[in-house]
């Protein structure tokens, strides 16, 4: 048996034009990674921006058809299989060009496949475009928000001096305004956000075809 033949499309186009395949990286020769174009990635390193060169420990993202998810804005002739994945979702420049979106400092949440069952708060979400428009689909945003909720506060009655009856202390309620603190012990507080235990990285997306080597 023959085995199969995998035809050889044009290099895919790259900012600084058709992307070439590089010694020593990529997939093996006649296939591609398989990731479509518009998938994000986490990336636990350091990135260079594309003026400085490759060092150790960083990674210059033009060598690898990705960019960050930082909300750029980029020309559809420089990445027109990424606008194909995304088109003006994030954002329309106009004049042939799209906005990246923008992940710094976000949670990804997956699409709720059934609208209301598993996200609740959808007429909360809105769109990333610059339009602020309600919108709860793909690439809409939700701010922070606490569940509903209610604590049990126990009140322990406090003692004061009687001057009139004698020396004799007496039981006096507390009033209900004096609270204290309803948090204690080694619990983090923050004036700003609700967040759970988190660990930074950088969000990319993949951006153009791979070669086929």
């Amino acid at each position: 048996m023959k085995p199969p033949v995998f035809p050889t499309p044009p290099l895919p186009c790259a900012p600084g034009g058709p992307l070439q395949p590089q010694q020593g990286w990529g997939p093996a020769p006649g296939r591609t990674l398989g990731l479509p174009v518009g998938a994000v990635v986490a990336f636990s390193g350091e990135l260079l921006s594309q003026s400085k060169k490759l060092a150790g420990g960083t990674t210059d993202l033009q060598h690898f058809g990705w960019r960050l998810c930082d909300g750029a804005s980029v020309r559809i002739s420089a990445y027109p299989e990424l606008f194909a994945a995304i088109g003006y979702l994030y954002g329309n420049e106009g004049n042939g060009a799209f906005r990246l979106p923008n992940y710094e400092g976000y949670f990804l949440r997956a699409v709720d496949p059934e609208p209301g069952k598993i996200d609740r708060d959808l007429s909360m979400r809105h769109s990333t475009d610059g339009k602020n428009r309600t919108y709860a689909g793909v690439g809409s945003k939700q701010g922070s928000a606490l569940e509903q909720h209610q604590h049990e506060l126990v009140q322990s009655d406090s003692t004061v001096s009687n001057g009139v009856l004698g020396p004799e202390p007496v039981l006096a309620p507390t009033g209900q305004s004096q609270t204290g603190d309803i948090v204690k012990g080694q619990v983090g507080i923050s004036q700003y956000e609700t967040r759970a235990v988190n660990i930074s990285v950088y969000w990319l997306i993949k951006c153009r075809l791979d070669a086929v080597l």
